[in-house]
């Protein structure tokens, strides 16, 4: 029997010229997988908006008895009154809607906002009939002067209070939304149909430029990306938390069209003759890390390099020295 050795060229231009020709013509296989994952992520995203429908439900009952409304769609001052039941005293309640009211034209992300608005000293002197206030500063200032007796030098920033305490916040997040449900499943739409498309919009791009590559690869990002998508739709209330899964779909979109980008580029052409560079560029960052590293807290691990944490850089640039080494090898 004869034994015949064929160089890592001589393969990888028979494959462009075979099997990748095949590829390039026809991209069948990938638009039947497509369809499939697309089908296992429909069900998915049928079912969560299902497990999210009692929400708009509780929210059209409530808003109908004036027991839940949107926050942004205050008028009025008076409007805030009925829904801060949890506040003691007239005069720290109308103090606590007025400040509410004067941030109302802001986007509020989630209902859980108010617990950001601050108050300072300053405001509540010029309040002097505030009941809570005075109680709650005294306490602030007291913490912050052990603080600074223990821990630091003078205090950078004067004292304020939350408007809101805990249990205020919880009651308030209770009684309100920050989007109607109109509003909610305008964006569950977009962002499903968008996330759903980018995929579709990948295959088409790869059909026109007879891109060769794995027919499976884009299905399995396709129904990963679509998992990954349902669990961010789960995670929030709808109406009241802030939207999850939109940030997740701008990510998973410009990722996508990264993709589309980077298959243009032929890697085993222009950096087959760079792998040294990588494994060189992976030494440098562990020898920066040990010299330079430092750990979370008190912890002697070194683990961050300034703002990031080079680990995940340093495998990445293992994985090309290696690929790099095998193709030549």
């Amino acid at each position: 029997m004869t034994t015949t050795r064929q160089s890592a060229a001589g393969r990888l231009a028979e494959r462009k010229t075979g099997i990748g020709a095949l590829s390039a013509q026809s991209r069948w296989r990938e638009l039947i997988l497509l369809l499939a994952a697309t089908a296992l992520v429909g069900c998915g995203l049928w079912l969560v908006w299902q497990s999210k429908s009692h929400v708009f439900e509780d929210f059209a009952k409530g808003s109908a008895e004036s027991r839940i409304a949107d926050l942004s769609q205050f008028k009025s001052v008076q409007q805030i009154l009925p829904f801060l039941t949890s506040v003691a005293g007239n005069e720290d309640r109308e103090f606590i809607a007025r400040r509410i009211f004067s941030v109302r034209g802001r986007e509020f992300a989630n209902a859980g906002a108010v617990a950001n608005i601050r108050v300072t000293v300053k405001e509540i002197a010029a309040h002097p009939r505030l009941e809570s206030f005075p109680k709650r500063l005294a306490e602030a200032e007291a913490r912050e002067a052990r603080r600074k007796h223990r821990w630091f030098g003078p205090a950078a920033k004067p004292v304020s209070v939350s408007l809101l305490t805990p249990e205020q916040i919880r009651s308030f997040k209770q009684a309100v939304v920050v989007r109607s449900p109109a509003d909610y499943r305008k964006r569950f739409l977009l962002w499903s149909f968008l996330c759903i498309g980018v995929f579709y919009a990948i295959h088409v791009f790869w059909r026109l430029r007879g891109f060769a590559g794995d027919q499976t690869v884009l299905p399995v990002l396709h129904l990963l990306s679509g998992t990954g998508l349902i669990l961010m739709i789960s995670l929030r209330d709808p109406l009241r938390d802030t939207l999850m899964f939109q940030d997740f779909a701008e990510g998973l979109i410009l990722g996508a069209l990264l993709l589309a980008v980077l298959s243009t580029i032929d890697f085993e052409r222009e950096f087959r003759g760079l792998s040294y560079v990588w494994l060189g560029l992976s030494v440098l960052l562990a020898t920066a890390l040990a010299f330079f590293g430092s750990g979370p807290g008190e912890s002697d691990a070194k683990v961050n390099l300034g703002f990031f944490q080079p680990v995940e850089v340093i495998r990445i640039l293992l994985v090309l020295f290696l690929a790099g080494y095998f193709a030549r090898n």
